[in-house]
């Protein structure tokens, strides 16, 4: 395509314009105010071009960061026959967390919390801890469909003809399972460690399958309340309690339908449960606090010698602080 040259990354001319001239784009824009740079598809780049990119951003402005594109696991990535060095010191400080979109929407899709957890602790084990606790995690993007369409439409309900998915609608039931089973996956999104990305829209319920579809105008005026409310108040706890940016991960609960863990930071503990059967689960995990309070619903509980009995409703979640 004329609008997407290829280019010699390597050559001295583009090094010195895009990343090492004195007035680089690297350079100017973090100078301009940029506080970090996203590299898109970078398993396109080669190593040694990004590990140029950071070291000028790290002379411009030390605390910038450096975020890549990548879809899979970025510690054992292999791109073009070579195996990439994402996360070893002088590449990216983190990357976009797609393998936590995989296992969440199976998860929340009607699969095992046992492999979301093992999924996820496969990431921890595997990646440095910074990179671990800042990776951008995510439900949806430009190019996936909207999680909305893909929680509360069933598979083998969607239509194979590309003209009928264009104009598919969800029915009501399927707004309402999709929608319930978002608000559970909104609160894993904001809970674990890493950084919430929220997809434009998906907070005020658009829906669409694949690109182009899922790239529908924002629907202002039309937004569903319910979901913009659950995800701004998300969003607000994730600002306000350090344990939720910072928190050590604990695992509460991973059996079945049911997830729980707990993110802890000093004396602060908040804990996500989420169960996505269409029955209530009951579940019992040690709480090192006298109080959990629900702040989805307000509802409290009362530890038990150390330990909380909770009733958690069908395709609903719970986010618990300790008092």
């Amino acid at each position: 395509m004329k609008t997407l040259p290829a280019v010699n990354e390597m050559h001295p001319d583009y090094i010195r314009y895009i990343i090492e001239g004195e007035d680089s784009i690297i350079r100017r824009w973090l100078r301009a105010g940029a506080d970090a740079w996203r590299l898109d598809v970078a398993d396109e780049l080669p190593d040694e071009f990004i590990a140029r990119i950071r070291a000028v951003m790290m002379e411009e402005k030390a605390d910038s960061f450096l975020l890549g594109e990548v879809w899979e696991d970025g510690s054992n990535k292999i791109a073009y026959d070579k195996r990439r060095r994402y996360l070893l010191g002088r590449e990216t400080h983190g990357l976009m967390n797609y393998p936590f979109r995989v296992a969440a929407l199976a998860y929340l899709q009607g699969g095992a919390a046992e492999d979301f957890k093992e999924s996820m602790e496969t990431i921890r084990e595997n990646y440095p801890r910074p990179a671990f606790y800042s990776g951008m995690n995510l439900l949806g993007t430009h190019d996936t469909p909207r999680v909305l369409t893909m929680l509360g439409t069933c598979p083998d309900r969607t239509p194979e003809d590309r003209m009928a998915r264009a104009a598919y609608r969800m029915t009501e039931e399927e707004r309402e399972r999709g929608f319930r089973l978002l608000r559970a996956g909104a609160a894993l999104l904001f809970c674990f460690p890493g950084s919430p990305t929220v997809y434009y829209g998906d907070e005020a319920g658009m829906e669409g399958f694949e690109d182009p579809f899922n790239r529908g105008t924002f629907p202002w005026g039309r937004e569903d309340r319910r979901l913009q409310k659950h995800f701004a108040l998300l969003g607000q706890l994730r600002s306000d309690r350090v344990s939720m940016q910072s928190g050590d991960l604990q695992w509460l609960w991973a059996k079945g339908h049911v997830l729980a863990f707990a993110r802890e930071e000093g004396a602060e503990i908040t804990a996500a449960v989420l169960n996505v059967s269409t029955e209530a689960e009951e579940l019992v995990f040690p709480w090192p606090k006298h109080l959990a309070m629900d702040v989805l619903t307000g509802q409290r509980f009362a530890a038990v010698r150390d330990k909380l009995h909770i009733r958690v409703p069908g395709m609903d979640c719970m986010v618990l602080i300790g008092t």
